[in-house]
């Protein structure tokens, strides 16, 4: 399921290249503070469901793969905004979740 999340993420970032990356992560950074304050509680509000969604399964591991998740999706945004396209966005989301199905079988 997570590794499905940081896939169609990439693949929503990539949708526009007008508009490359997420709007909410990009948005935490923005200069107005009313906008940037808004993105940041999108933000929070979907680490607080991918947190859930991992504690539902994996309690010890839910604020570690949340993190992981949330820094993963920054990644990907950041990449998208500085050209990458979906077959390197699609590859790095596969990498990392090798890496999440690694973490939480151990």
């Amino acid at each position: 399921m997570l590794t499905a999340v940081l896939e169609e993420a990439a693949r929503r970032y990539a949708a526009d290249p007008d508009a490359a990356g997420c709007l909410v992560l990009e948005g935490t950074r923005c200069n107005d503070p009313e906008a940037r304050e808004a993105a940041r509680a999108f933000n929070v509000a979907a680490e607080g469901v991918i947190r859930d969604y991992v504690a539902a399964r994996h309690p010890e591991a839910a604020e570690r793969m949340a993190d992981f998740v949330s820094t993963t999706m920054s990644g990907l945004s950041a990449k998208t905004r500085n050209g990458h396209g979906l077959d390197r966005l699609l590859a790095s989301s596969r990498l990392a979740g090798l890496a999440l199905a690694q973490a939480l079988s151990v």
